[in-house]
């Protein structure tokens, strides 16, 4: 125990000084602090942990963003062929409803495991924590309290709002519940910070460009080591079934990490638990964040006139949804479940297609290296490339390749139409 109450982990080594009988004369001991080398060890296996949980978390949500593509799609289709005030298009609105909640679940699997990225600005995160905190506010019993500690000076970050907005109600919502019995204070403060040597030490995670410092405290029930230690971990929870999901914590955790960030957490039981986040500052001026705000559905004229679209995928369901969206905008669409034979179906007549449209993971080819496959027979073909997910490097890849245009699964008609047709222009364009 370190002198100022905190433990350590520490090596010992001793050894008998013996007389010339034999005899033992005295011990000789050495004791070693190795606390920082126990903590990066157990930083890098909880890594690994969170890696491989991430790798299954994020092939499980690539099989349902599919599964979604086709009921979101396939509801929208129903619904045109219908009209407006037919009994049946209310089921359809709940059910279109459900899809996009579904669809939102899954983003959240994604953004625990890394594998979405939304767009990145430098802001100040002050008015992010000041909305979401607004939110909270109003969706939490008179007898929580909550008070902010916002730092003027605080310097900006390379940030998504909206997946700050996420974390802040997160955090808000997990300490709300550890006080719903008895009501208590729910305290938030963003500031600068310059982390020291003793700091980094004891959290290896933690880095010397990490500036901006988000803390989340309560003085609710708190939690023991054995639940503290798996707090992040996805689908763990010690809420009752219907009261949540296991993925809060875990989807903040992959955020920060996502942003560059580190996240500690510390907690007492019957005290309350402190969460405190740090983030790497940007070195270019804030912009400011302003919300984004859906724009409504509408159905797409068609445009087609007669053309050939190619389009792959290695789900069936997929590909079914794609052949009724390109008919209705009056396509004729060509179907492949596996790129090679498109490839081999383009080599002979490449001149004869509009467009291509691919999703970015299939086996045996990506997306992306059919592109460069097909880029190279034939440099000017429209080449729309859709995936669940879509990160920093595949993107790039992407673009290197000819792809300009990204369609993310689960796709509705009109986002798939519109991005299709942006293609076709820009190649049309002199």
């Amino acid at each position: 125990m370190h002198k100022d109450g905190h433990a350590v982990w520490v090596q010992v080594h001793a050894s008998a000084i013996f007389n010339p009988d034999g005899t033992p004369r005295h011990l000789v001991s050495q004791i070693i602090d190795v606390t920082a080398r126990k903590q990066t060890e157990e930083a890098l296996r909880h890594a690994q942990k969170m890696d491989a949980l991430g790798t299954l978390a994020g092939g499980i949500a690539h099989d349902f963003n599919n599964i979604l593509t086709g009921i979101m799609g396939n509801l929208q289709l129903a619904s045109m062929d219908l009209p407006l005030n037919h009994p049946v298009q209310g089921p359809l609105r709940e059910a279109s409803r459900a899809s996009v909640r579904a669809r939102d679940h899954v983003t959240r699997v994604l953004t625990f495991s890394r594998r979405y990225q939304g767009e990145r600005v430098v802001t100040s995160l002050g008015p992010v924590l000041q909305e979401a905190v607004q939110l909270l506010r109003a969706s939490l019993p008179a007898t929580i309290e909550i008070k902010t500690n916002i730092a003027a000076d605080c310097p900006p970050v390379l940030s998504d709002a909206a997946q700050i907005h996420q974390v802040v109600m997160n955090l808000g919502t997990n300490a709300a519940y550890a006080m719903c019995t008895r009501g208590g204070i729910i305290s938030l403060e963003l500031q600068g910070v310059v982390p020291d040597r003793a700091l980094i030490e004891r959290y290896p995670q933690i880095k010397p460009g990490h500036r901006v410092r988000l803390v989340v405290r309560d003085n609710g029930s708190g939690m023991d080591q054995t639940v503290l230690a798996r707090i992040f971990e996805p689908f763990f929870t010690t809420k009752a079934p219907d009261e949540g999901t296991g993925l809060g914590l875990a989807m903040v955790h992959g955020i920060v990490e996502d942003h560059g960030g580190a996240i500690t957490v510390a907690s007492t039981v019957g005290q309350g638990t402190t969460f405190t986040l740090y983030f790497p500052a940007a070195a270019s001026a804030p912009t400011v964040a302003s919300p984004s705000v859906p724009t409504p559905v509408e159905r797409a004229q068609p445009f087609g006139q007669g053309r050939k679209v190619m389009i792959i995928d290695d789900d069936e369901g997929v590909l079914r949804l794609g052949r009724a969206i390109l008919k209705l905008v009056e396509f004729a669409p060509e179907e492949f479940s596996h790129p090679g034979d498109a490839l081999e179906k383009f080599k002979k007549n490449p001149g004869v297609y509009a467009a291509i449209v691919s999703d970015l993971t299939m086996p045996g080819m990506t997306g992306v290296e059919l592109a460069r496959h097909c880029r190279a027979i034939r440099p000017d073909i429209p080449f729309v490339l859709t995936s669940g997910y879509l990160d920093a490097q595949t993107q790039g890849g992407a673009q290197e390749s000819g792809i300009s245009h990204f369609i993310r699964k689960p796709f509705d008609i009109a986002e798939f139409t519109a991005k299709l047709r942006s293609a076709l222009e820009r190649n049309a364009a002199p």
